[in-house]
């Protein structure tokens, strides 16, 4: 297991030094916190710690049962949702609407894939992903966003960074429930994401507007959220 985490304003190393090994080394996640040093000692060493600490408990397994193992990483999650879909369903009928499913489908596995992410499960009008790096999730969302409204279908999509645990196919965690909340939240062909996600995807070519501060429900404190706007379509 692998962790790239070079500060965003790191001068010693370029940064895109550690993009290109977090590219070339299979299944690493890289991390691209706030900060000038390159002294981890320096800056917020709070992050770099619960970042560094997270990955490794990663590693960890834990016996449940005779023979289940939880595997718990940090990474980006992903859901979307379809927009009215009872609504389309009544207006289209079953067959039309079972075609324009099939099409959402392709198109979600086809992207996801695109961008190294990894589609948990289909929520029957939309998905669960997990994408190793925070710049290509949102970068994946807006694809998927743009690709299905093509072909009539409008989405949602909310984005969170966390840790997960992995049961089998299946994942949990707290950031699969943020992750959920925060879709909840977006309007037809809206992508939200929470701060933590803003702050990892620096020097990406992103940029991002405020979309207020909420309460999700069910989870305490409060969220500020923002939504991707003017951002490049490199992968």
């Amino acid at each position: 297991p692998t962790l790239i985490m070079p500060r965003r304003g790191d001068k010693p190393v370029v940064r895109d030094n550690g993009r290109y090994l977090a590219d070339h080394i299979p299944h690493a996640v890289y991390l691209e916190p706030p900060g000038r040093s390159h002294f981890p000692w320096l800056d917020d060493t709070a992050m770099g710690v619960d970042a560094v600490a997270h990955f490794a408990d990663a590693g960890a397994t834990e016996h449940q049962g005779s023979e289940t193992l939880d595997h718990r990483r940090l990474a980006t999650v992903l859901f979307t949702d379809i927009v009215q879909s009872t609504i389309q369903l009544a207006a289209m009928g079953d067959q039309r609407w079972r075609e324009m499913l099939d099409r959402h489908d392709r198109l979600a596995q086809g992207l996801v894939e695109e961008f190294r992410g990894r589609i948990v499960k289909n929520t029957g009008d939309g998905i669960l992903a997990l994408f190793d790096g925070p710049a290509r999730a949102l970068r994946g969302a807006e694809h998927l966003t743009a690709e299905l409204d093509s072909i009539g279908l409008a989405i949602r999509a909310g984005l969170h960074v966390g840790e997960v645990e992995e049961r089998g196919d299946d994942v949990t965690g707290l950031a699969i429930n943020i992750a959920a909340r925060v879709m909840e939240l977006a309007g037809s062909g809206d992508v939200l994401l929470t701060r933590p996600l803003m702050d990892l995807t620096g020097g990406s070519g992103l940029a991002f507007v405020p979309a207020g501060s909420h309460v999700l429900s069910g989870i305490p404190g409060e969220f500020d959220l923002f939504r991707p706007c003017g951002n490049d379509q490199e992968t």
